[in-house]
């Protein structure tokens, strides 16, 4: 299927992929869940956390069933992969970011302006 979103919103990181359904952040900070086949948005929610900024340059990720979104001001939002719109998780570090998240054997990494993150249950 071959299909275009002719008034959408401008994005730096790509979508992600999740059953019938693709996920993205946009530059302004929305959250969207799409139709893979027919590129119909089914919901966009503003992603708001405690940082100043909510723009977001990255790609969000997918993991374990959730999405993860991190915006410039260290706020890294976790979300279902969804056709309706369930926040999991905010959590935030106190450093900006313009990098995606990278998911790997139960650990996320993050890097930011000044160092690189790990996080993991470990």
């Amino acid at each position: 299927d071959v299909w275009t979103l002719p008034r959408a919103k401008f994005r730096f990181g790509a979508a992600v992929p999740s059953g019938p359904h693709l996920y993205a952040i946009t530059e302004n900070g929305l959250a969207e869940c799409m139709e893979k086949t027919t590129g119909k948005v089914l919901w966009q929610e503003r992603l708001q956390g405690p940082g100043k900024k909510t723009s977001s340059w990255s790609s969000v990720s997918l993991g374990g069933g959730h999405i993860y979104a991190p915006n410039q001001s260290g706020d890294i939002f976790v979300f279902a992969a969804d056709p309706t719109f369930k926040i999991v998780a905010t959590n935030s570090i106190p450093e900006p970011t313009n990098a995606s998240l990278a998911l790997s054997q139960g650990s996320i990494y993050l890097r930011t302006d000044q160092a690189l993150w790990r996080f993991s249950e470990n």
